[in-house]
């Protein structure tokens, strides 16, 4: 179940009374719409659901072989990137509509990403070899970019809301830290 928060009164709620075991949470801008995790029965897997807030509707995205995970809407709430781990254990970022009538495989790539203030660059993880980075790519799968590069595990990039920055997590020896810099895409 997915709960929300009175930020007033600081109680919990159930955001909709369905049996679907949910995680992963994102928000449209409007907040009408949820799009999250859930645990497909049907498939054994979990999948990419919505749930719109006005019309008490939930729906059902995708139905992969695999798990579908880390659902983030774009800042406009028109689009949705998710990552994918395929029955073979491939990785890859998909894209699709708040609707789900469209898919789109972007790029091999890992975890949750992270918009751009104008809905355009996404950023993850993407492992190659014996290191990892932190990429940025074009919604169109357009303007591949390596902005960080690391032989520990890299996780979490998040973009800040002007656009200036990334954040993300290193493994290093001493524990994960997280890393701030300058961001240029």
């Amino acid at each position: 179940h997915i709960y929300y928060m009175d930020l007033d009164t600081g109680k919990e709620k159930l955001l909709f009374n369905q049996e679907v075991e949910a995680r992963e949470a994102s928000f449209t801008p409007s907040r009408h719409l949820v799009a999250f995790s859930g645990f497909d029965p049907s498939s054994n897997h979990w999948q990419i659901f919505t749930y719109d807030l006005v019309f008490n509707n939930l729906n059902l995205l995708t139905m992969l072989q695999g798990d579908a995970r880390f659902p983030v809407f774009t800042h406009d709430g028109k689009e949705i990137a998710y990552y994918v781990r395929d029955f073979t254990g491939n990785h890859y970022i998909q894209l699709t509509n708040w609707f789900g009538d469209f898919f789109k495989f972007l790029t091999k790539g890992r975890g949750k990403v992270s918009w751009s203030p104008d809905s355009w660059h996404l950023v993850f993880v993407m492992k190659g070899g014996a290191s990892e980075s932190i990429i940025s790519l074009g919604q169109n799968g357009s303007d591949f970019k390596n902005l960080y590069t690391s032989k520990n595990a890299l996780s979490g990039p998040a973009i800040s809301s002007d656009g200036k920055e990334i954040a993300f997590s290193k493994q290093t020896a001493s524990g994960w830290k997280i890393i701030v810099k300058k961001l240029s895409i």
